[in-house]
């Protein structure tokens, strides 16, 4: 699953890429998490993380701690 969020000033770069996968004993998630320029759409930085507060950890560092609670919680109702 992929998904988008265009968060703008308050995140680096102001997109964040996140795309999601089982891994393979079917048990966890890995984020691939990618923070993308607004203008260039560059990728700025990409991440792998595996559960859900080292997720909310990378994004509370690189955008804020409302958008990295919002995020996740998208997340953790989808994966349900």
């Amino acid at each position: 699953m992929k998904k988008t969020f265009k968060i703008g000033e308050v995140c680096v770069g102001g997109i964040v890429h996140i795309e999601t996968n089982k891994n393979k004993w079917g048990e966890n998630f890995e984020f691939k998490v990618s923070f993308v320029d607004w203008f260039t759409s560059e990728i700025l930085d990409t991440y792998s993380v595996y559960d859900f507060d080292e997720l909310t950890m990378l994004l509370e560092e690189n955008s804020t701690s409302y958008w990295a609670d919002r995020i996740t919680n998208y997340f953790r109702k989808t994966l349900k």
